[in-house]
């Protein structure tokens, strides 16, 4: 009898397994290999290293015995995933080829599987390889920078092929619509970045980065992890596309322990080709629906159209990051955004409305973009800047509250102030205007332009506000803000901070 033992490395998949200390299952009249003349030989086998979150793919042992089985036991207690050769997953696979999961979270570790061979023969076998998995570095925050991070498990693909029933992969390869890979840039900026592209017609599909310790539902309803340090922060990524498509955007959401809903939040896309930031702040996932405390996924991406073949991106630096404060009375935006008022947005005069993305970047063709920059000045830290960039359109900036209800009576007799600095006016505007929103529409508070680069101090009594229609018991926006001209924004650049109620 001869007996092989091959292995190779397979990209990235979701975590699944079993928690006990070993694992074993039989196959019996598995593909045969040639066993030469005079039908012996022996288990070639090497110790492998791979990287947190990779398959690996051993394809298997043959013996001349039609009889013969194979026992493959997890030395151990790992939580690692079988596979089919097709990717999806399986808790006994049934063939000599074995696709084994190795959890992002065990980055640095080792674990070792033993196989014994029963062809009824006088001379069984019995073999052990070693996986080495080498280290990432918990980043904190991260989710994948050059690797998983191990708070995280793998990556995973869902698929509706043909539009029929719904399937989840686990590899990246095959030909399948949804693959991916990590390839390596060997630039100054990117170093390992994911390459996903949607290869099919009639079909839909989406990745997703998960938390999950197990894929098989049929196993247990395993949660998810417990980032609930994360729910005050952003979530960053760099995007390039290479092939958008005919997409212009992506959906984006993120998934929780049932029960979890709410819609995806829709997103524009920079499709030069070249890469860009998005960011999208994670309070607005949280509002919809997703529980940071038994988060599966904080990042699901697919197409934003049903035209999904083709869509080809690279993802990379996928990361929380902490940009609000903590909550202080009164107060609005100072550094940051308060907790209490983070829900900034929006709007222009063809109908866009977009929440909890500054979306900074003019290629995305959209009209008002807001960031968080600093001005070199010792005195602040972040300031947060409006530049509005469409020709004959108009819109405004507003944050609201999170629950829509909060009170500033405290305020009655105090003031709403924010300090304001012109960078850049447009050709026909000399001031902005601000109203409490919805419940003050038609007023006008007007602030003149001063001197572009200096700092001007605007401060409104809070009577003034709740004679012009603002129920300080029930404020829904801490700022509403708009050009005083409605036809002639483009260029215009101006920056705020210390936005406050104070007595």
């Amino acid at each position: 009898m001869k007996y092989l033992f091959y292995v190779t490395c397979v990209l990235g998949i979701l975590s699944c397994g079993s928690g006990d200390n070993s694992a074993q299952f039989d196959t019996t009249n598995v593909t045969q290999i040639d066993s030469g003349e005079n039908g012996s030989g022996a288990i070639l086998t090497e110790d492998l290293t791979a990287s947190p979150g990779d398959v690996v793919r051993i394809l298997g042992a043959g013996s001349t015995s039609k009889h013969a089985i194979y026992r493959w036991t997890l030395i151990g207690d790992f939580p690692i995933g079988f596979l089919k050769p097709d990717g999806t997953a399986v808790e006994a696979p049934d063939s000599r080829d074995l696709l084994v999961h190795i959890p992002a979270s065990y980055a640095g570790e080792s674990f070792s599987l033993q196989l014994d061979i029963d062809d009824g023969g006088t001379r069984d076998n019995s073999e052990v390889i070693t996986i080495n998995v080498t280290p990432c570095v918990d980043k904190d925050t991260y989710i994948f920078v050059d690797c998983i991070d191990p708070s995280w498990k793998g990556i995973a693909s869902e698929e509706r092929i043909n539009m029929e029933e719904v399937q989840t992969f686990y590899t990246g390869e095959g030909e399948r619509h949804v693959n991916w890979s990590v390839l390596n840039l060997l630039d100054d900026e990117h170093n390992q970045v994911l390459d996903i592209q949607f290869r099919k017609e009639n079909s839909a599909g989406a990745i997703f980065i998960s938390s999950r310790e197990m894929a098989y539902v049929s196993t247990s309803a395993t949660s998810g992890g417990n980032f609930s340090t994360y729910s005050r922060d952003s979530l960053h990524f760099d995007m390039r596309v290479l092939d958008a498509a005919g997409n212009d955007t992506i959906f984006l959401e993120g998934e929780c322990q049932t029960p979890c809903v709410g819609p995806r939040l829709q997103l524009p896309i920079d499709t030069s080709g070249q890469w860009f930031t998005q960011k999208v702040y994670s309070h607005m996932i949280e509002f919809l629906g997703r529980d940071f405390s038994n988060l599966t996924s904080a990042f699901k991406i697919s197409p934003g159209s049903l035209q999904q073949q083709g869509f080809h991106i690279q993802v990379d630096n996928i990361r929380f990051y902490t940009d609000i404060c903590d909550s202080v009375a009164g107060q609005v935006f100072r550094d940051c955004f308060d907790p209490t008022w983070f829900r900034p947005g929006t709007w222009d005069s063809e109908g866009t409305l977009i929440i909890g993305s500054g979306l900074n970047d003019p290629t995305f063709g959209e009209h008002v973009f807001w960031e968080l920059v600093f001005p070199g000045d010792p005195e602040r830290s972040d300031v947060l800047q409006l530049s509005f960039v469409k020709p004959g359109v108009y819109g405004g900036f507003f944050t609201e509250a999170l629950n829509f209800n909060t009170s500033v009576s405290n305020y009655s007799d105090g003031d709403f102030v924010f300090d304001f600095r012109l960078i850049s006016p447009s050709s026909e505007n000399a001031a902005v205007y601000y109203n409490c929103g919805p419940d003050c529409e038609g007023i006008k508070n007007v602030i003149s332009f001063g001197e572009p680069g200096v700092w001007q101090e605007v401060r409104i009594p809070v009577r003034t506000l709740e004679a012009q229609g603002m129920n300080i018991n029930d404020v829904r926006r801490g700022i509403n803000i708009f050009p005083s001209d409605s036809k002639a924004q483009d260029g215009l650049v101006f920056q705020l901070d210390n936005i406050r109620f104070e007595n």
